[in-house]
């Protein structure tokens, strides 16, 4: 599976280890661990169990049977002081890899990164716990139900003067936005998915984009016939759409559950109003021309009335004119003081504005480093050998194994190891 998709696996091997693809060519992936590297994994002393279990709760169910071990180079005992290591242990810790007593400091932010996920996608339904990739878990959109009982398409409003369809540039921005977003759900049936449709439209109403990944293993799927049924339930517009993935945007014109019902309810009492007034308009006007066809037959002769026919009409015309001119000046108006407004305010953030000096980028590599880089690598034999399991917290360990003696990893995925 790495490598039918090597654009999948280049992402996960960045997104899992932290470090940045130098090279990449056919099956073979050069990995640079970064200048500020650190080794992620030490293991905690039997002694300091109890400490470090006041910052996470996973570190208090840690074993004692490997005894007292030594922590790892990463620390650094023989050069860091007593100071720095309470500092470390303070800090929240995750179990890691391997040993049970293997552990890792949390990165700043990732708690917050999982906790966000995490409560996009609460409420919509069961998670599917055999999940490959990495965290949080998608929804088991094979759990929802098939057949929602008065389920109906949503209710959209395109705004005035927006184009209901994407552009060339909108349409690469959305797939660019789509690429790094973890799976919303994951689907493995191709036909009834109203219940996925109603958890999609409860997810469109915090975020814009809706990914769905289709299950590895079960037979006959198509994602075609799964992009199609989505598309036609929920009326959203297809993005992107392969074998693993589909991408659904939910359009320029979705609104929310409560705002289209409430545009709803007071379009149906807009219309019913117009109706009536139409009704009672149309019957009076009827009778008084009826009214006005008996008089004046009776009374005036018929050259007077084609004279009198012909002045109405011109006036009509000349009113329909001057109320043409009004709506045409009062948007004038309307545009000239909108453009002052937007002037000054244009204005006044020029002179607010502090320029702000340029962040240096720690983590990224010039031309020249990444040129050196993929030079050495390439004279390497192939480190790590991916298989079926793909890139799993075994990979990801051994990686970091070979990160402390060296700052490039040769990848190969395939059965050949030249």
């Amino acid at each position: 599976m790495c490598r039918l998709n090597m654009k999948r696996t280049h992402d996960l091997l960045e997104i899992k280890t932290g470090g940045l693809v130098v090279w990449r060519a056919g099956s073979i992936i050069i990995l640079y661990r970064g200048a500020d590297y650190k080794y992620p994994y030490f293991f905690v002393n039997k002694n300091k169990q109890n400490d470090a279990s006041e910052g996470e709760s996973t570190s208090s169910s840690l074993d004692s049977e490997e005894g007292d071990v030594q922590e790892s180079y990463s620390i650094g005992t023989d050069e860091v002081g007593s100071d720095d290591q309470t500092k470390m242990t303070q800090t929240p810790l995750i179990k890691g890899v391997g040993s049970r007593t293997r552990v890792r400091f949390q990165l700043p932010g990732e708690a917050q990164l999982a906790e966000e996920a995490d409560q996009l996608l609460h409420g919509l339904g069961p998670r599917f716990t055999d999940w490959y990739g990495y965290d949080p878990l998608p929804v088991d959109a094979d759990l929802l139900p098939a057949v929602v009982p008065g389920y109906r398409k949503p209710f959209r409003l395109l705004p005035f003067g927006v184009q209901s369809t994407l552009t060339n540039d909108e349409m690469t921005t959305l797939r660019r936005l789509g690429r790094p977003l973890p799976c919303h759900f994951a689907l493995g049936r191709n036909r009834k998915h109203q219940g996925l449709a109603a958890a999609i439209l409860k997810l469109w109403e915090k975020c814009e984009i809706a990914k769905i990944a289709v299950k590895r293993g079960v037979q006959n799927t198509n994602s075609e016939l799964m992009a199609e049924e989505l598309k036609w339930l929920t009326g959203g517009t297809l993005l992107t759409r392969d074998k693993e993935y589909i991408v659904l945007y939910r359009g320029k014109d979705f609104l929310p559950a409560t705002v289209s019902s409430a545009i709803e309810q007071r379009r149906n009492r807009g219309v019913d109003v117009l109706e009536r007034k139409k009704l009672s308009r149309s019957s009076d006007f009827q009778e008084n021309k009826s009214k006005e066809i008996g008089s004046s037959s009776a009374a005036e002769p018929s050259g007077m009335r084609d004279q009198k026919l012909e002045l109405a009409i011109e006036q009509r015309k000349k009113k329909s004119r001057e109320a043409a001119i009004k709506k045409t000046t009062s948007k004038l108006s309307q545009a000239l003081e909108s453009k002052e407004r937007a002037e000054k305010l244009l204005e006044e953030l020029d002179k607010e504005e502090i320029k702000q000096q340029l962040e240096v980028d720690k983590e990224g590599i010039t031309e020249e480093e990444r040129y050196m880089l993929r030079k050495v690598g390439l004279k390497m034999r192939p480190f790590l050998l991916l298989g079926r399991r793909g890139v799993f917290d075994g990979t990801v360990e051994n990686m970091h194994l070979h990160w402390k003696y060296r700052e490039l990893v040769k990848i190969l995925s395939g059965e050949t190891n030249n």
